[in-house]
């Protein structure tokens, strides 16, 4: 058997089967009161017992036929539960304060049947206080069958109590060791779904990685750029500022002193005295060809 399926007693089997006959007696009641005079709770009456067949086809034959244990679900059978005891509720109770107001003895005569299927009666009331004709009117045995219908009403309301409370613990005790899980599917027509799963998540990555290519390839199209200044060669200071000084040495005579190299520029060079006169250089000295000449 499936592990979504309640399995339930041979006593609750028992407790279903009392549901339908009950309400079928309940349901003859009320059509036969209605046949005569028609009553609203009279007409719960007939409607909660069709109701009640629905209910317990559903938890027996999804249950027990193997056909059908795909449509079972334990919290439908409880919800179920739980309506059908709701209404009976309501049922027996109207019927039975309906039935309590029939308590003043009348005498009727006159009674006539028009052959409709529902509220087909007449009788005309003898006592002159009473003759409007749209009071409804029970005989014994209309009065007798109202008490009827409200008595077995409760005895199926207590019935449906016993269904719904040991369905409700049955669950429970199941939940708490594993089985009936919420919003899990009852049949096997979920594996298709779980295997589809990882198929979306694989399709996702490549989804993702597809604006992730074309990004190193303006790298790729563009030379390593280098800086203008490696390719040139080391600066190098222009040499005619300052000569050398083993240079001037040969340009100039031998009667000058040598030249010190602390001293950059050639205008500051100092000359000896001639003949006792003191010399004066001039503003600018004379270039060395000059030298050389004489």
């Amino acid at each position: 058997m499936s592990e979504h399926i309640l399995q339930t007693p041979a006593w609750v089997f028992g407790v279903r089967i009392a549901q339908v006959l009950l309400s079928l007696i309940i349901l003859g009641l009320s059509a036969s009161i209605a046949h005569d005079v028609y009553l609203d709770e009279l007409g719960l009456g007939i409607a909660v017992p069709i109701l009640t067949w629905i209910v317990v086809a559903y938890a027996l034959a999804t249950e027990k036929v193997v056909g059908w244990q795909a449509a079972y679900h334990v919290l439908a059978v409880i919800v179920l539960d739980g309506f059908m005891l709701i209404i009976w509720l309501a049922t027996w109770a109207a019927v039975a304060a309906r039935r309590a107001a029939f308590r003043i003895p009348t005498a009727v005569g006159n009674c006539s049947d028009n052959g409709d299927v529902v509220n087909s009666k007449y009788c005309d009331l003898l006592r002159r206080d009473l003759l409007r004709r749209d009071i409804p009117v029970l005989f014994k045995k209309g009065l007798a069958e109202m008490a009827a219908i409200a008595g077995l009403g409760a005895l199926v309301w207590l019935l449906f109590i016993a269904t719904f409370a040991w369905t409700m613990v049955a669950f429970l005790r199941g939940r708490k060791d594993g089985r009936f899980p919420i919003g899990a599917p009852s049949s096997g027509s979920a594996e298709p779904k779980v295997e589809s799963q990882p198929m979306v998540a694989q399709q996702q990555p490549v989804v993702a990685q597809q604006p992730v290519q074309p990004q190193p390839q303006p790298y790729q199209q563009y030379p390593p750029t280098q800086s203008p200044y490696q390719q040139q060669p080391p600066y190098a200071p222009p040499q005619t500022q300052s000569p050398p000084p083993e240079q001037y040495a040969q340009t100039y005579p031998q009667a000058y002193p040598p030249q010190q190299p602390q001293q950059p520029h050639p205008q500051q060079y100092q000359q000896p005295e001639l003949q006792g006169q003191n010399y004066v250089p001039p503003a600018v000295s004379p270039p060395p060809q000059q030298y050389h000449q004489q």
